[in-house]
């Protein structure tokens, strides 16, 4: 099935939720899936990220995204997909494979909790090889609605940053760049698209893919984040199309600190914990 048809089942009827208390149906799917060389080239060159033969840090969770579709199309999730918000990421790698690899993938979706805006849960991405595990890839996504009483308060923004700056540059994202990540990732929301696909939706342009911010901010920082085997990605704002925002890398005792952030700046996009 290709993705155009799975995005179009998503329109289609409409959700119950979820009531206070009650788990997300165990849905599960798996596939084996290699990408071509031509296809990483062009997620490479579409992110920035340098060609090193091996499959890069967050191609398992894009190679997924027709299996995610799979999992949100099911008659048992419970929510409408046009609308869930892309909150953060987490990637836990057990080791890098070659570019050529043919993974095994499943996904699977669980941990349904309150949010002050609606109810988290967990998209979980579990990558594979004839050598074992490769990675975990943790997606969790809000389901706007009212918050019940069991919700935690609402975070306050982000401290300011500790840290050495080691990296600052400003990055641009251009207007055709949803759609163009879009052809390769295969996410086709119509949030990325086009600036009046997206004012349906409530967003006065169109905004960036969250995991193209990602790695255009990872490939930015490739000198600091070379060895990177786990991430922890926050999404704060969106990044609307066409425009510019600043990377910055602060080194830690433990790691590094990424930002993508508005060049006038405020809250940032992205705010990225990473370990070695």
């Amino acid at each position: 099935m290709s993705n155009l048809t799975q995005h179009l089942k998503l329109l289609v009827g409409s959700r119950p939720g979820l009531r206070a208390g009650e788990a997300i149906a165990p849905i599960r799917v798996e596939r084996e899936l290699a990408w071509r060389p031509d296809h990483v080239a062009a997620y490479r060159r579409i992110t920035g990220l340098v060609d090193d033969g091996l499959l890069p840090l967050l191609a398992p969770q894009v190679m997924a995204v027709g299996l995610h579709l799979d999992v949100l199309a099911d008659p048992r999730f419970p929510f409408k997909a046009l609308g869930l918000v892309h909150v953060e990421n987490v990637v836990s790698l057990e080791r890098s494979v070659p570019e050529r690899a043919s993974l095994r993938l499943a996904a699977s979706v669980g941990n349904a909790r309150p949010a002050p805006r609606g109810t988290l849960f967990d998209l979980v991405t579990e990558a594979s090889d004839a050598e074992g595990p490769v990675g975990v890839f943790t997606t969790t996504i809000l389901a706007r609605g009212p918050a019940s009483e069991s919700a935690p308060t609402e975070k306050k923004p982000d401290a300011p940053l500790e840290g050495a700056l080691v990296a600052s540059l400003v990055a641009a994202a251009p207007e055709d760049i949803g759609r163009r990540y879009a052809a390769i990732a295969g996410d086709l929301n119509p949030i990325h698209q086009r600036a009046l696909m997206a004012r349906a939706f409530g967003f006065p342009r169109a905004i960036a893919h969250g995991m193209w911010t990602l790695a255009r901010t990872l490939a930015e920082t490739r000198e600091h984040t070379l060895h990177a085997k786990s991430l922890h990605a926050r999404f704060r704002k969106p990044l609307f199309l066409p425009g510019r925002f600043v990377i910055e890398a602060r080194r830690r005792d433990d790691g590094v600190t990424l930002t993508a952030a508005p060049v006038k700046g405020g809250t940032a996009h992205l705010v990225v914990e990473v370990s070695a």
